[in-house]
């Protein structure tokens, strides 16, 4: 805290003699008429000024100033300042019995944040002290996209198929009406478990760990295989025989 002194004698003095006690000054005197004082610490400061004519010194004028320190001000955040977009961040200003001013113009000790961009807050204490923070920057990564696909869409009960997401990702979980099937590096999905009411869906992850929305739905027609036709003997003779079997339906 640099603090400027100025005389304001009568009778035109020609030499001062100034000094400074207290609060870490700078310099301990000053002959300057109008000396400037860095204080390095925040205490009492004890200043004297005496000044002198072509008729004699003036009595020792004595003044206390009290100075107030600069307040910390850093900005934290609640995790990884690199995420994914979508996510919520939180900044958190030095705690203290201060008040803040954020760049987005917040007046709270923390902000939310969900986009990208340079962040900064101003610490101020109760002597009115102020301090900007060095700026604050988040950096939202992109989400990948998911879609999947399926070799068939039509099967009879029993019939493997074989799901494909989208290639290049770091982990795929495969889903059935919210039920993970499978998860792991593999991005494609075989099964031969499918029931008649079916809805397959993949989230992807890629390697910054930003997962995907769920992709679009893939549903599968299962068709129920029809039963066995029944065959029995009708009749027969030394040379013949005459089969019957009944009717299949839906054949």
């Amino acid at each position: 805290n640099q603090v400027s002194f100025t005389d304001n004698s009568s009778n035109s003095p020609t030499s001062w003699q100034w000094n400074f006690s207290g609060a870490s000054p700078s310099i301990s005197n000053s002959s300057a008429q109008s000396p400037s004082v860095t204080f390095n610490s925040s205490d009492t400061a004890v200043v004297s000024l005496v000044a002198t004519n072509g008729s004699g010194s003036s009595k020792q004028f004595v003044q206390k100033i009290y100075i107030n320190a600069f307040p910390s001000a850093s900005i934290v955040a609640s995790k990884n300042p690199s995420i994914c977009k979508g996510d919520t961040l939180t900044l958190f200003a030095t705690f203290g019995n201060y008040t803040y001013k954020w760049s987005n113009g917040s007046t709270s000790r923390s902000i939310q944040v969900k986009d990208s961009g340079s962040y900064s807050v101003t610490v101020t204490n109760a002597g009115s002290c102020s301090t900007n923070s060095k700026p604050f920057q988040v950096k939202y990564l992109p989400v990948p996209s998911a879609t999947l696909s399926a070799d068939k869409l039509k099967i009879c009960a029993g019939d493997n198929v074989k799901f494909s997401a989208t290639s290049g990702y770091s982990n795929y979980d495969f889903y059935n009406f919210g039920t993970l099937m499978q998860s792991g590096y593999a991005d494609t999905f075989i099964t031969s478990s499918i029931s008649k009411i079916n809805a397959y869906y993949v989230v992807v992850t890629n390697s910054s760990g930003c997962k995907s929305d769920t992709s679009n739905n893939v549903s599968i027609n299962v068709s129920t295989p029809l039963s066995a036709p029944v065959l029995s003997c009708d009749s027969s003779t030394t040379h013949s025989i005459q089969i019957k079997w009944s009717a299949v339906s839906g054949a």
